[in-house]
């Protein structure tokens, strides 16, 4: 949950990055947004619109969508690929990070590396400007392990 000044921020800059683009100013765009705010995590496009229906918001299902794919674009929320097809999301106020996701249990724990994201960051790439970077290990985390080595000593 972000604090009121955050949100307040992220209103304005969302308002700014509208107007230079010469785009509406529609009411519905910043309460994707606000609903954007309200996760600490990662979400899909469904689980946000689900819960803004929840919080009995009028809005469709196409309209989430477009609205996230515009706050990808403005950098407002960051777009990971991650297990089973899905693809999951967030607000983009953390430091860029990484994600290690369990393919058994989809549990998604994140780390920071500076070593790693210097790398990535200064890379240079053939006449390809970088906006940013996600990196995803999958593997099997703790709990499953543990799981697997206790399922195997009851056979």
């Amino acid at each position: 949950m972000k604090t009121t000044d955050e949100r307040a921020a992220a209103k304005a800059k969302l308002e700014e990055y509208l107007r230079k683009n010469k785009m509406r100013l529609n009411p519905k765009r910043f309460s994707v947004m606000e609903s954007v705010c309200s996760y600490d995590g990662h979400f899909t496009v469904d689980e946000l619109y689900a819960s803004m229906l929840e919080k009995g918001e009028k809005i469709s299902r196409a309209t989430v969508y477009n609205t996230i794919d515009l706050l990808c674009k403005a950098e407002f929320v960051y777009k990971n690929g991650m297990l089973d097809g899905r693809t999951l999301y967030e607000y983009a106020t953390k430091k860029r990070h990484c994600h290690c996701v369990c393919v058994r249990c989809g549990k998604i724990k994140e780390f920071s590396d500076d070593v790693l994201k210097t790398a990535i960051q200064t890379r240079r790439l053939s006449k390809f400007k970088q906006t940013g970077f996600s990196l995803c290990i999958y593997g099997i985390c703790a709990d499953c392990q543990k799981k697997e080595i206790d399922n195997n000593k009851r056979k």
